[in-house]
């Protein structure tokens, strides 16, 4: 999540002077990106570049074919890196997301089975075993591997719909700030957290973030700088 607010730090221009130690940081964070081979860790760093894309082809209107044309390079640049390696396409090619598909069914079941009040905070593990499809075997699922579903049985139907309202006035805090500030450093933070929030939000239909305290701590603290309006101008 940290990746797309420093790459909005280097295209905005701040802090010119450490822009040779930002490209380095910028470099070193997307190689450890790809060598997590998480594929929803991908999906939300796609998602966070996006998000980013959409942004600047609104706001810089004069220069939409440059940028345009340099994002199409880049995309391109890093799908034949990836594509390049043996261990990235064996990624690709795992079955791995058809266990979770089949979580994600019984975890429907379980919500249906609780749908108001939820089974109770940090139950999922042990009333899951009671919904678990037959196709998964022996294993064990202590995580839905998709945070909403997770929360949701729980917690109850109640919990999507907050999730949602509060998303929606961050977000719409958060692009006001860029439409009224004329800080490069401002829209810069503003931008990259937004889009790292983006990167988050993503990655947690295939996995559990939210029930990462680093994770969560990290996300907290860029939607305390997405929605801050302390130096906005």
């Amino acid at each position: 999540m940290s990746f797309p607010l420093l790459l909005c730090l280097i295209l905005f221009g701040c802090q010119r002077e450490w822009l040779p130690v930002q490209l380095l940081l910028l470099i070193l964070q997307g190689v450890c990106l790809i060598l997590t081979c998480s594929r929803g860790g991908w999906a939300g760093a796609a998602a966070a570049i996006l998000f980013i894309l959409i942004w600047l082809l609104a706001k810089h209107r004069s220069r939409r074919w440059r940028i345009i044309f340099f994002s199409s390079v880049l995309a391109a640049v890093i799908s034949v890196l990836l594509l390049a390696s043996p261990l990235i396409v064996r990624r690709l090619h795992e079955a791995e997301l058809a266990s979770r598909m089949l979580a994600w069914r019984g975890t429907v079941d379980m919500i249906l089975a609780h749908w108001l009040t939820g089974s109770g905070p940090g139950t999922y593990p042990f009333v899951f075993a009671q919904f678990q499809p037959p196709g998964l075997g022996d294993v064990r699922f202590n995580r839905a591997h998709n945070d909403y579903l997770q929360f949701t049985a729980e917690l109850g139907v109640g919990l999507p719909l907050l999730i949602i309202w509060m998303m929606a006035v961050l977000y719409r805090h958060g692009l006001w700030k860029l439409d009224v500030s004329s800080s490069r450093l401002i829209n810069a933070a503003t931008l990259g957290s937004l889009a790292g929030i983006t990167a988050m939000a993503v990655h947690s239909f295939a996995d559990f973030n939210f029930h990462i305290p680093a994770n969560a701590l990290l996300f907290s603290a860029l939607a305390a700088i997405a929605i801050s309006d302390s130096a906005v101008g």
